[in-house]
C-alpha cells in the first residue's frame, strides 16, 4: 500500500534501505495515511515532528500517533521568521461534498485556485522555523514540505546544513528554485506536477 500521491515513498525507502532510526519532519502532513510522504517510515519505526495549521488535520494526526511517543505533533503556521497569530482558510472534510481538506492554505491566491472547495477563514498561531528548529533533533535524515502556497518558501529558508538532512520532499508549485538552492549536495531523484524529491549523493 503506497501512503504518497505521487509514489515518493517508494523513492525514499529506496534510498533509505532498512534505516529504522531515522527521524523525520513534515510540514503540512495533512492526514496519517492520506497523502502522506512519511506514514511508511514511521511505521517502520523512524521518529518524527508533523506539523499542520488545520484543526482537522491535527485532530486526525493527533489521534493516530497518541500512543506513539516517537511522533510529536505540532499545531501552527510554519513561518519563515516570528510573526503574530496568522488569518488562514481551512477546508473542513466532507465526504459527501468530496472535500478531504487537503487545500487549506494560508495564501489567498491559493484559496482561489481551490474555489468551491468550502474554505473556512479561521486564525491560527504561527511558529518561525527558528522556533521549530528547536523542538528538533541535532540530525534529521528527511523533511518534507507541503503547506499549500507557501512550500517553496519555507524550503528555500530552511537551514539544510544544520540537520545534515538527506532526503527532501517539496511541493514546488512550478518553481524549480529549489534545486538550485541544494544543487551542490543533492541530486533530483523525481519530479512530479506535484513535487520534487532530492537525495543527498
Amino acid at each position: 500500500m503506497s501512503y504518497s500521491q505521487n509514489n515518493e515513498e517508494a523513492v525514499l525507502l529506496d534510498y533509505f534501505g532498512e534505516k529504522a532510526d531515522g527521524t523525520l519532519l513534515e510540514i503540512g502532513a495533512f492526514h496519517p495515511t492520506r497523502l502522506s510522504n512519511t506514514r511508511a517510515l514511521l511505521e517502520r519505526g523512524w521518529s518524527g515532528v508533523l506539523c499542520d495549521m488545520s484543526p482537522f488535520s491535527l485532530a486526525n494526526l493527533v489521534r493516530a500517533y497518541a500512543d506513539n511517543d516517537r511522533v510529536r505533533v505540532v499545531g501552527g503556521v510554519i513561518t519563515v521568521e516570528a510573526s503574530g497569530p496568522a488569518s488562514v482558510w481551512v477546508v473542513p472534510p466532507d465526504e459527501e461534498k468530496g472535500r478531504d481538506g487537503a487545500v487549506s492554505t494560508t495564501e489567498a491566491w491559493h484559496k482561489d485556485k481551490w474555489a468551491g472547495q468550502g474554505h473556512v477563514p479561521y486564525v491560527c498561531g504561527t511558529i518561525s522555523l527558528p522556533e521549530l528548529y528547536a523542538m528538533l533533533p541535532s540530525k534529521v535524515d528527511l523533511v518534507s514540505i507541503d503547506t499549500e502556497g507557501t512550500s517553496m518558501d519555507l524550503a528555500m529558508a530552511f537551514d539544510w546544513d544544520r540537520f545534515d538532512v538527506d532526503a527532501v520532499v517539496v511541493e514546488h508549485d512550478g518553481s524549480d528554485a529549489m534545486v538550485g538552492r541544494l544543487v551542490e549536495t543533492h541530486e533530483v531523484a523525481a519530479v512530479n506536477a506535484e513535487n520534487v524529491v532530492m537525495l543527498r549523493r
